[in-house]
């Protein structure tokens, strides 16, 4: 009777345990979030929604990106690098010949290219308020969007409560 009791038990499962799931944008959930996207680029300027407007519908998948629009589109939706990492481990090739926007990296706080400078700096002044130290790396996830017409894209990032910063350390060569 021992031996018997000894090998019963209950196993006990967290309740309420939710795992995520990574997936690309497709099929009828990608349609219609390329929809209510396209109507809500609208509210933007000329300048800004000739930025955020790069998403296409091809072949059952979204198609098409750019930070900004990444932001728009699906922040919160956004991969971490953890859940991408651990993606990759489970299967190796499901990220194959695609490429994934996930984070800025910002090392400068102004950049040599010209386009690029404004949004930059913008950003380094957003930084140093929070007294983060160049480089750093900023998830998309938890950003947002402001229109700023002295942005060569119309638009620059904001820094929200819930946005991800990590300070890293610069490579020796």
């Amino acid at each position: 009777m021992t031996n018997q009791a000894e090998n019963q038990g209950i196993i006990l499962v967290p309740e309420n345990l939710k795992f995520p799931i990574l997936h690309y944008l497709s099929g009828n959930r990608a349609k219609s979030r390329l929809e209510e996207y396209t109507e809500r680029i609208k509210k933007y300027g000329e300048k800004a929604q000739k930025t955020l407007d790069v998403f296409s519908f091809n072949d059952n998948e979204l198609c098409g990106s750019n930070a900004f629009a990444n932001v728009l589109l699906a922040s919160e939706d956004i991969a971490l690098p953890s859940e991408l990492e651990h993606a990759v481990r489970l299967n190796p090739n499901y990220f194959r010949n695609t490429y994934e926007d996930i984070a800025l990296i910002l090392r400068t706080a102004g950049d040599s290219y010209n386009d690029n400078d404004y949004v930059t700096k913008h950003l380094a002044e957003q930084l140093k308020k929070r007294k983060v130290k160049l480089p750093a790396r900023i998830l998309l996830r938890g950003l947002s969007l402001k229109e700023d017409n002295n942005s060569a894209y119309g638009l620059v990032f904001k820094l929200e409560e819930n946005t991800e910063i990590l300070h890293v350390q610069r490579r020796s060569r």
